[in-house]
């Protein structure tokens, strides 16, 4: 089903078969919406995450523009996405791999294999304000190189929850790359069902073009949220410490590494 928002914030339904890209064959997995890519004049894309492929769409016209799909018999269990265009998708074997969107297509970023099945996946961090002012006087392209209409915007990392219960932050740009990593101490059957990074206030300076735009930076205001499987909600403290302007430049990522901490479990209901 797809629901319509109007003017007055009214839902409506949208007849599914106007919209000749969408898989009706399949379990939706993960939908989304992805901002205007590359020009302004570009359109809205949607996405459409099943278990074999990754849909993208035209939003205005419901064509199909691209589908990225899982290879030989692997299967897609859980994806997660951002407006900026980044896609990442856990599939079978602990394979995960990052997608750019475009108006064009998708882009294969990379990939990586954890040691455990993949539970949950993450990649809605934003970077603060003073990095995306960098980012904009730098004039620079996403991590990893992509072609996005707002590449100040991308996240620098995305986090993935497995099934022995380590829950990892790995760079956007390099999936290789471990910037942190925490083992649960509960239970096996208790798995990391959900994961999200978010910062949950302004941070001082917020404007994007105010703040410090000198050396590195290590105020980030976020945690990393875990929803068990035994209905307990797990957090810790993100800290952020960033590249000076001068080494982000070249290393193809800003972010020097991330830091957990504080952490908390809480049950809930």
């Amino acid at each position: 089903r797809v629901l319509s928002v109007d003017d007055d914030g009214a839902l409506g339904e949208l007849d599914v078969d106007d919209i000749p890209g969408l898989d009706l064959e399949s379990q939706t997995l993960h939908c989304g919406c992805i901002g205007r890519v590359e020009q302004s004049t570009a359109p809205l894309l949607w996405i459409m995450v099943t278990a074999s492929a990754c849909r993208l769409l035209n939003a205005a016209t419901g064509e199909l523009v691209a589908t990225y799909n899982a290879e030989g018999t692997a299967q897609i269990n859980v994806a997660s996405h951002n407006a900026s265009g980044q896609v990442v998708l856990g599939m079978g074997g602990g394979k995960l791999v990052v997608l750019h969107a475009s108006a064009s297509g998708w882009t294969v970023h990379k990939s990586c294999v954890f040691g455990a099945e993949i539970a949950s996946v993450d990649i809605s961090r934003r970077p603060p304000p003073r990095q995306v002012a960098r980012r904009i006087a730098r004039g620079s392209a996403a991590p990893g190189g992509s072609t996005l209409h707002a590449p100040e915007l991308a996240a620098p990392y995305f986090v993935a929850g497995l099934w022995n219960r380590e829950v990892h932050v790995r760079s956007a740009a390099d999936p290789e790359q471990s910037l942190a990593m925490h083992a649960l101490d509960v239970p096996p059957h208790v798995l990391p069902r959900d994961v999200l990074c978010c910062t949950l206030g302004m941070e001082e300076g917020a404007a994007v073009t105010g703040g410090d735009m000198g050396g590195a930076s290590h105020d980030s205001p976020s945690r990393l949220f875990c929803a068990l499987g035994d209905g307990r909600l797990a957090s810790w403290a993100v800290t952020e410490t960033w590249l000076p302007e001068s080494s982000a430049a070249s290393a193809g990522s800003d972010l020097s590494c991330v830091a957990l901490s504080d952490f908390k479990a809480v049950a809930l209901g």
